[in-house]
């Protein structure tokens, strides 16, 4: 066992001694046994047999309920993948192996539950196929990101693991075979909320950080798969400034002047599920109704899409008009709205009293740009 335990060591390049936690129940029982046969006197031996007895049933108990299960994580088939996995398929293609020739394969995953909270936790199971020897020990990543899109966002959590939740390091993964892992990933607090959130799963080498991730078929090795909603919902409006088909209210806005822009707040509240893909036009017009400069774009930068919106939730968002140009003093209006990205079709808007409002633009306000110093 020592000679095997030195073997695996020599082999892995992380050193492994929790291995040896699989081996305590045996030496414990060896010592008492040694401790058992040093003793002279008769109530010594009764003494140290009911501890051997107490001993080995908690070994045993030990060994069955913990140990095995926390350190063998048996091999599948492909049979054997849970019925309810969400299907991805991705492969992974090793740089130094045959081109063409992916060395592993996610087979899909779970996660639940969708709808969290800063600080929850989320359980994922993964499911992994290794298709042909692997010539390192990669490990598996897992990072849960704030956002559509993990390289312009917060990440909130991650576990980094050799397959089989550390028990079988890719060199000994026997080819054809299937592991399903599953990681408890708590989140953190996030400065971006609500949110929807986005899981990265990749595969790299961590005794070689200089080395890349491995390639992934797909291109974008992330997708989105749940959301950190509005932490408050604001009280029940008496009253709204305009209505938007086919469900959104704006409840409220504020206009401020900076250095950097003109910066608009908006309230807006979803009144039925939305479809995706809707974005906000912001408009800046002069006194003739010229457009003159504007922020368009997904609410909240993209964090928090429509689709992703439920009825009665209050997304509150900051939005900026950049003057990157010099606009000549005088008076200029703000206008909002929203429209579909795909095909440019704004959404139909009403004001309180049901009349619609003039191509869909709804004003927010006039204000006064200063000479420029």
């Amino acid at each position: 066992m020592i000679l095997e335990f030195v073997a695996w060591n020599t082999r892995v390049e992380a050193g492994l001694g929790r291995l040896l936690f699989i081996a305590l129940p045996s030496f414990w029982l060896m010592v008492t046994w040694a401790w058992e046969g040093s003793s002279s006197a008769a109530w010594e031996r009764g003494v140290v047999r009911a501890w051997l007895i107490c001993t080995t049933m908690f070994s045993i108990l030990g060994f069955s309920r913990y140990l095995w299960p926390a350190f063998h994580q048996p091999l599948r088939t492909m049979e054997e993948v849970p019925a309810d996995l969400e299907r991805l398929g991705w492969t992974f293609e090793d740089l130094e192996g045959p081109p063409g020739q992916p060395l592993v394969r996610l087979i899909g995953f779970q996660v639940t539950p969708r709808r969290l909270m800063p600080g929850q936790a989320v359980r994922l199971t993964a499911c992994w196929e290794l298709l042909r020897p692997a010539p390192r020990n990669y490990s598996f990543t897992y990072q849960i990101w704030s956002g559509p899109d993990p390289t312009r966002s917060e990440r909130l959590g991650q576990v980094d693991s050799y397959p089989g939740m550390g028990s079988w390091p890719m060199r000994f993964w026997p080819p054809g075979s299937v592991i399903c892992d599953t990681y408890r990933i708590s989140l953190s607090s996030s400065r971006n909320v609500p949110t929807i959130l986005s899981l990265l799963i990749g595969v790299y080498d961590r005794s070689h950080p200089d080395l890349p991730q491995l390639p992934h078929s797909g291109g974008e090795n992330w997708f989105s798969f749940g959301k950190i909603p509005p932490l408050s919902s604001a009280p029940e409006p008496r009253s709204w400034e305009a209505r938007f088909e086919p469900g959104i209210l704006l409840l409220a806005h504020n206009i401020r002047i900076s250095d950097r822009g003109i910066s608009v707040h908006l309230w807006w509240k979803a009144t039925a599920h939305l479809p995706p893909g809707l974005h906000v036009f912001l408009h800046l017009l002069d006194s003739e109704g010229r457009w003159m400069a504007g922020g368009d774009g997904p609410p909240r930068d993209g964090a928090y899409p429509t689709g992703w919106w439920e009825p009665g939730e209050i997304v509150e968002e900051e939005r900026w008009i950049d003057l990157k140009q010099l606009l000549p003093p005088g008076a200029y209006r703000v206008h909002v709205g929203w429209y579909h990205l795909e095909t440019g079709e704004r959404l139909p808007a009403f004001d309180a009293t049901g009349k619609p409002i003039p191509d869909f633009s709804v004003p927010l306000g006039e204000l006064q740009l200063p000479q420029a110093p």
